[in-house]
């Protein structure tokens, strides 16, 4: 089933929250996507309560996680990009050594 929010949905979620994506607080500019704080697919509803405004990148990254998923993926990332700027600490230490 496919969920068409009303102009009104969209009016209510900006007084609301703001032109801000509720997830990462990025200006929302042009188009931006209504998130399902519990997805459709794990019986959330389409009531104003399960909605918030979100950019792209978090909308798609939350996908139908809920949000002990999301928040266990997001640290999962922030690990691995920690990871990453360690190794690339240590390269740019080797190349100064030169």
């Amino acid at each position: 089933m496919t969920f068409n929010p009303s102009i009104l949905t969209h009016k209510r979620l900006i007084e609301k929250y703001g032109k801000k994506c509720f997830y990462c607080g990025y200006k929302l500019k042009g188009y931006w996507e209504i998130d399902h704080i519990i997805a459709r697919s794990k019986n959330g509803s389409d009531h104003i309560t399960n909605l918030v405004p979100a950019c792209r990148p978090c909308n798609h990254a939350k996908s139908n996680k809920t949000r002990r998923e999301w928040i266990g993926w997001l640290e999962d990332r922030l690990e691995l990009r920690q990871k990453q700027v360690r190794k690339i600490r240590r390269i740019i230490k080797k190349l100064k050594t030169l």
